[in-house]
């Protein structure tokens, strides 16, 4: 039997968090048709008839649309939006779903929230060094999806992404998303993950995440 993993997405720093602003996040969610379910509701709500308070808890809350759904959690304190799905190497249809729905997640509520940094891949705990290195504006960590804000875009330009040996680099509201291999279960090709580290400066300062070793401590 296919041994199941949980995909993580995480934006970091989200100024909308900080700031209260969160209503465009809520909005985008009504206007896709999801509805959120909170640890104080019986069945999913329309997002903009939940009130806030019920939002930053412990657990967060599950967002669904079309039978596919994803685990939200909203830090505010922190500023950092975290949204989980399950899938596997053979995922069923349901499994599917969800991963097709947190990585079209993502993109949007990327710029919404408003954040300079986030990433996503197989569930763990971030390197120690992450938070130095975002503020720094440097790329030290390569994840499945990564996504690079406005001040990344200002110290390096659109230019240096897009010349980088990513799979794919998209350029989205708020910044850009560039993609290391297809799913987040795969490995990089390896010519690739190669030409990635030289380019964002060596195997001494870049690296590629591996969940594996980077294990969240229950």
């Amino acid at each position: 039997m296919p041994k199941t993993v949980e995909v993580s997405l995480t934006l970091l720093k989200c100024e909308a968090l900080y700031s209260g602003k969160y209503q465009p996040y809520l909005e985008y969610l009504e206007n896709i048709g999801a509805r959120i379910e909170t640890w104080h509701s019986g069945e999913p709500e329309r997002p903009l008839e939940v009130p806030p308070e019920q939002l930053f808890v412990t657990g967060g809350f599950t967002v669904s649309l079309k039978r596919a759904e994803i685990t939200v959690s909203l830090l505010r304190k922190s500023g950092v939006l975290l949204a989980e799905a399950e899938s596997s190497a053979t995922p069923s249809a349901a499994q599917k779903g969800s991963l097709r729905f947190l990585t079209e997640h993502a993109d949007p509520a990327f710029g919404l929230m408003q954040s300079p940094y986030g990433f996503a891949d197989i569930s763990g705990d971030e390197p120690e060094d992450l938070r130095k290195s975002i503020a720094e504006r440097s790329v030290d960590w390569l994840f499945w999806l990564n996504y690079f804000g406005r001040e990344y875009l200002d110290e390096h330009g659109v230019d240096y992404f897009r010349k980088a040996p990513f799979l794919r680099v998209d350029e989205i509201d708020g910044g850009v998303k560039c993609s290391t291999r297809e799913l987040p279960w795969k490995s990089i090709d390896s010519k690739r993950q190669t030409a990635l580290v030289e380019y964002f400066g060596g195997s001494d300062k870049c690296h590629v995440y591996r969940a594996s070793e980077h294990l969240l401590l229950p």
